[in-house]
């Protein structure tokens, strides 16, 4: 079973703070804070971010991929965006 760290970060608690674009899209940088727990996280595509994957990272947006259940789906944060997610 999964403890309720094993699932951290949860989307919900996360903020886009900073993107830093590249060129070349691989070396494109998210940074996010986790806003309960204060974490600082920054992934490029393809990184998994608790049990998130970047799938794209654009000039005001992280999209993730979330697979859960045998299910997936999109979610995306926005930079500067204070209320949580926007499915895709």
């Amino acid at each position: 079973l999964l403890t309720t760290d094993d699932l951290r970060p949860l989307l919900t608690d996360l903020v886009l703070v900073a993107v830093t674009i590249d060129r070349r899209p691989q070396y494109s940088l998210a940074t996010m804070r986790d806003v309960k727990t204060k974490e600082q996280y920054r992934a490029r595509v393809g990184q998994l971010v608790g049990r998130m994957r970047v799938s794209s990272i654009q000039k005001k947006q992280v999209v993730f991929t979330i697979e859960e259940f045998g299910f997936s789906r999109q979610e995306t944060l926005i930079l500067g965006d204070t209320s949580k997610v926007r499915k895709q």
